[in-house]
Parts: C-alpha cells; sequence; structure tokens
C-alpha cells in the first residue's frame, strides 16, 4: 500500500501530509467531544487524558493547516515563477 503523496515531491507532498494530519486531528478532536458530553457529569478518569490530548490534536490542526497553507503557496509561486516540479 502506497501513500496518496508518495509520488509527490517538494512543496506539494508536504501540502498533503498536512492535509492528512488536519483531517485525522478534526476527527479525533470531533469522536472526542462526543465521548466527553456523553460522560458529562460522571467521575471518568479518561477525562483528563481526553482533554490533554485533545489539546495536542488542537495544536496539530492548526499548526498543519499554517505549515499548509505556506507550502501551497510556496508550491503555487513555484508555478507561477516556473521552477516548481510538474508533480
Amino acid at each position: 500500500m502506497s501513500m496518496p503523496w508518495s509520488k509527490l515531491q517538494g512543496p506539494a507532498k508536504v501540502a498533503a501530509i498536512c492535509a492528512a494530519v488536519l483531517l485525522v486531528s478534526a476527527g479525533l478532536c470531533g469522536a472526542q467531544l462526543l465521548v466527553l458530553n456523553f460522560a458529562a457529569g460522571r467521575s471518568n478518569s479518561l477525562g483528563t487524558a481526553f482533554i490533554v490530548t485533545g489539546a495536542l490534536e488542537l495544536i496539530a490542526i492548526i499548526l498543519s493547516a499554517a505549515v499548509g497553507v505556506i507550502a501551497l503557496l510556496i508550491w503555487g509561486i513555484g508555478k507561477i515563477v516556473g521552477r516548481g516540479n510538474p508533480s
């Protein structure tokens, strides 16, 4: 099984990886929100772990979005200037 970005290079590969991280982190945050809302009001020892991992996923979402946008800008400018790879 090959990764979707295995044939890409440079900024296009970085943008594809950032998009994958963004989608996975957003999905996991949604799942954690459902778990925490379901367990609201109950003494849940996993609640603290879910809050910590949720904060880490929010950081991953913010960083992957920022790096992805920067990679897309670099890739687009490279295409306009004519120095970018065809992939």
